[in-house]
């Protein structure tokens, strides 16, 4: 309730509004994702910033899961500074990575790929859709 009032505001005053997004938080089922996806989309937000969850070595979710409560799903530590669609590690309790991964390209799809996203990013800087149509078909083209 106090997001979606404070989005009316910043609307309200033509303040462009960006949300920020995670995908594959601990405990994240595909509910929660679905519910995640729903409310972002309720918002009606000028941006939208969607990434996945990262473990980073020093933080607590990475400490978490080096003693014992989950793992790396990465090759390398390096790994987990790659940005992408992957799901970096799992822990009980979580959906599977497959569940994770496909939410997110869900969310992907759903916020930015929608008509009215894309008549405003080419409306406010066609340079910015250019650049952003090749990375979209990139990216649609490896899921």
């Amino acid at each position: 309730q106090d997001v979606e009032n404070a989005v009316r505001i910043l609307k309200k005053h033509k303040i462009p509004i960006v949300g920020f997004f995670m995908f594959g938080l601990p405990g994240e089922t595909e509910e929660t994702m679905a519910d995640t996806i729903r409310f972002a989309k309720k918002l009606d937000l000028d941006y939208y910033s969607i990434s996945m969850t990262t473990p980073y070595p020093g933080s607590a979710l990475y400490e978490k899961i080096k003693s014992g409560e989950g793992a790396l799903l990465t090759k390398t530590p390096e790994d987990l500074f790659s940005l992408g669609s992957r799901c970096k590690y799992t822990m009980p309790g979580m959906a599977k990575p497959q569940i994770i991964e496909g939410a997110y390209r869900r969310a992907r799809i759903k916020l930015l790929l929608r008509p009215k996203m894309i008549i405003k990013t080419a409306l406010a800087n066609p340079k910015r859709l250019i650049r952003g149509a090749r990375v979209a078909y990139k990216w649609l083209l490896k899921t």
